[in-house]
């Protein structure tokens, strides 16, 4: 398990609250096995019909292969794209084609070691990340490398946050 990274700019003290705290997301072909599940829940029967058509198997087969290679390589992307961290009072993610800030006082409430299958999330995981609620009824689900870390310097910062545990 890759550990979390404190990054200092700039002669920056740890100590304070201007310090950059990185936090790297689930890394891995563990946190994948669930999608390549799911995929060949598709694939397989989508082979099939490949098969029992005029498809020859070398068809199927890079079907198959392509789906496999291509979520791989997505997956891959992903990784090394997507980024947590909590600069000032502010918590920010970084995925492929979203970059957002959290005012850390408007967070309401952690779920930890959760899941959510919802496909906008800038997370590298469906399993075991956090889900924090925000404002009034926004939410995010991430999933860093290691959930107490990050929740121990968000209460550090915001002590008003409902931390949910879910086993």
């Amino acid at each position: 398990m890759e550990k979390t990274r404190i990054a200092i700019f700039k002669g920056m003290n740890v100590n304070n609250n201007n310090s950059i705290l990185v936090f790297p997301p689930q890394q891995g072909i563990k946190p994948i096995l669930s999608v390549f599940a799911l995929l060949t829940v598709i694939l397989i029967p989508t082979f099939l019909i490949l098969i029992f058509t005029d498809a020859t198997w070398k068809d199927g087969f890079i079907i198959l292969g392509l789906g496999y290679l291509l979520t791989g390589l997505a997956y891959f992307l992903a990784q090394k794209v997507t980024r947590y961290w909590i600069e000032g009072d502010r918590f920010y993610y970084k995925a492929l084609f979203k970059k957002e800030g959290i005012d850390i006082q408007s967070i309401r409430k952690l779920e930890v070691n959760t899941s959510n299958w919802q496909a906008s999330n800038p997370s590298t995981s469906n399993t075991k990340g956090i889900i924090i609620y925000f404002k009034k009824y926004e939410d995010v689900f991430i999933t860093p490398s290691d959930n107490m870390l990050l929740v121990d310097e968000l209460l550090k910062r915001n002590p008003d946050i409902e931390v949910i545990f879910i086993k």
